[in-house]
């Protein structure tokens, strides 16, 4: 086994954090979906919930998105 000598690294001088990036046009990040679009909609369920949810949606040859849109619809109309 050979000995490597290893070069000791210069540490970063501190408060150098350089110059601040180019102002960017944002509009394209901001602007609404189109209404055709799908997003995701992130929300937090036990483990349980989601395999009982998707296996229903699979039962009746359904996306979960179509199931939630669907369960969603027929809530606001019991509800409204």
């Amino acid at each position: 086994m050979s000995s490597a000598t290893i070069a000791p690294l210069a540490r970063p001088t501190k408060g150098t954090k350089g110059s601040p990036p180019a102002a960017t046009d944002t509009s394209a990040t901001v602007q609404k979906a189109p209404s055709n679009a799908k997003v995701q909609l992130p929300v937090q369920v036990a483990p349980e919930v989601r395999r009982s949810f998707k296996a229903y949606a699979a039962e009746r040859d359904m996306s979960m998105s179509d199931l939630f849109v669907h369960m969603w619809d027929d809530y606001r109309a019991r509800n409204a």
